[in-house]
């Protein structure tokens, strides 16, 4: 799937721009893989899915054990009942964040997806399902090898080596840059490690932004 009348070098382009930090690329990547986010929002929603659609059956089975084919609509049926307590708009910026997400990381969307998504849902189902991590290398399923904050170089984490921007951070934003920038570890995984909720990392990340847009001088596009 490359999205409805591109091409793939047209892809990459929206891409590359989104990754340069051109926001309306962003609304763009969106709109051009909504058929995409529809797809899982169906299943997130609905419990529904095409029985050929390969993507999905691989997220279904990030999600449960598959012994046979009625197995897959067990585990849909779970998820979306699971999830009913959630608003479709929420569902709905969950899957266009996972979205973005892919983008910065990935050229192929449509092929990394999934993966991208699977923490984000993983988290809102608890402790329905266990957490584990999916090693987009091999799209095999590992079990968490988490990093925690006391292994982080402490004198940076201190604001000591911290340099220009990050100086201005506290220790804790500090933590969040490094974990989340750096080291690529999933938001779900920083908030168990830090201990702070949803809305409070999401606060924080936009603060770091704010602060180093200042220190840095970055005009937003």
């Amino acid at each position: 799937m490359t999205g409805p009348g591109k091409t793939p070098r047209e892809i990459e382009d929206l891409i590359l721009r989104y990754r340069s930090g051109e926001m309306a690329a962003a609304e763009e990547l969106i709109a051009t893989f909504h058929p995409l986010i529809g797809k899982y929002m169906n299943l997130l929603l609905k419990g529904f899915f095409r029985s050929s659609d390969e993507d999905i059956l691989k997220f279904l089975r990030c999600c449960g054990r598959v012994d046979s084919v009625k197995d897959y609509q067990r585990i849909a049926y779970y998820i979306c009942t699971s999830l009913k307590q959630i608003s479709k708009e929420e569902l709905e910026l969950t899957c266009q964040v996972a979205l973005l997400e892919t983008a910065k990381k990935f050229i192929n969307i449509a092929h990394s997806y999934k993966f991208v998504l699977l923490p984000y849902i993983k988290d809102m189902l608890g402790d329905g399902i266990s957490t584990t991590v999916v090693n987009l290398d091999t799209h095999e399923i590992t079990e968490d090898a988490s990093v925690e904050p006391e292994e982080l170089d402490a004198l940076w984490i201190q604001g000591v080596t911290a340099g220009l921007g990050f100086s201005k951070l506290t220790a804790q934003q500090r933590k969040i840059a490094k974990l989340c920038w750096e080291l690529n570890i999933p938001d779900v995984h920083i908030r168990s490690q830090l201990g702070i909720s949803r809305t409070t990392l999401q606060k924080e990340k936009l603060r770091i932004k704010e602060v180093l847009r200042d220190a840095y001088h970055i005009k937003e596009e």
